[in-house]
């Protein structure tokens, strides 16, 4: 192999593995493991840098991957569920169709869902009486 081809080899891998470590520096999870902050990797999903930090499950729904359980904390969709957000902002776009861009900060918070007490859902352009 020739050596500008080696050098280059080198210095990829030197890079990648600084922008991983630094990542897994700056992972935070709270004492009770109910919230997950992470600085962003720019181009990178922000659920593909979740899996590479933490153990998490996903379940597959017909808009994308919808996390279930990270590091063995469940939400069970129905009274908890994990919310992702971007910037200390809900998310409206999921965290696997959302690419990091420079400085963005991550955060999964186990939130639970509400259902006391909340005003009836009426769907968009139905009648009200």
């Amino acid at each position: 192999m020739e050596i500008g081809k080696k050098f280059s080899i080198i210095l990829s891998a030197i890079f990648i593995s600084a922008c991983v470590s630094q990542v897994d520096r700056d992972l935070q999870i709270s004492a009770d493991g109910k919230q997950v902050i992470y600085p962003a990797i720019a181009g990178e999903s922000a659920l593909s840098t979740l899996k590479r930090l933490t153990n998490i499950r996903t379940k597959t729904e017909e808009f994308g991957q919808f996390v279930t359980a990270i590091n063995g904390i469940e939400g069970n969709g129905e009274t908890h569920f994990w919310a992702f957000f971007v910037n200390g902002k809900k998310s409206r776009e999921g965290a696997g169709s959302y690419i990091a861009k420079p400085g963005d900060l991550f955060e999964w918070r186990l939130v639970r869902r509400k259902t006391e007490n909340a005003p009836p859902i009426i769907p968009y352009g139905s009648p009200r009486d």
